[in-house]
């Protein structure tokens, strides 16, 4: 029997998580939020797999987190803190701070305007289809627009 592909988004793209504000790690007034970057670096949809919570995995448990991160002088992501992650205390937050370790933009975004130094809130959803294998599991990536 041939095992079923079920593909990876990844996106980065217009569409909005709904979150509720952190107070323990808002933005600051003054940081220019980033909506718009152009990515030079992103995991590939298999690595993506490998960093869905294990606890979540082994549940067949699916949710959603949101960090915020600064862009570096090289456009990686840095000093990312979990915004938000439903449900709560499953390392969804956890998880999408390594993904960000592994992600890279341009020094120019799409509207250009320049990278570094600005914060940039980026999100996820995870979606566990199966608890057997990496084939049934979705992540896709989002950059939060508020």
């Amino acid at each position: 029997m041939r095992k079923a592909f079920i593909p990876i988004a990844l996106l980065v793209s217009a569409t909005a998580i709904p979150i509720a504000a952190n107070a323990a790690n808002p933005v600051p007034e003054s940081a220019t939020l980033l909506t718009d970057p152009v990515w030079k670096t992103r995991p590939d949809e298999r690595e993506l797999k490998l960093y869905y919570p294990e606890r979540a995995f082994r549940m067949g448990m699916s949710g959603f987190a949101v960090i915020t991160c600064t862009v570096d002088d090289v456009g990686k992501l840095a000093n990312c803190e979990t915004y938000g992650e439903q449900p709560r205390g499953q390392a969804f937050g956890i998880a999408l701070t390594k993904i960000a370790k592994r992600m890279q933009m341009e020094p120019i975004s799409a509207s250009g305007a320049p990278t570094s130094g600005r914060t940039i809130r980026l999100g996820a959803r995870y979606k566990a289809t199966s608890s057997v294998n990496l084939d049934g599991l979705i992540v896709e990536l989002v950059t939060v627009q508020q």
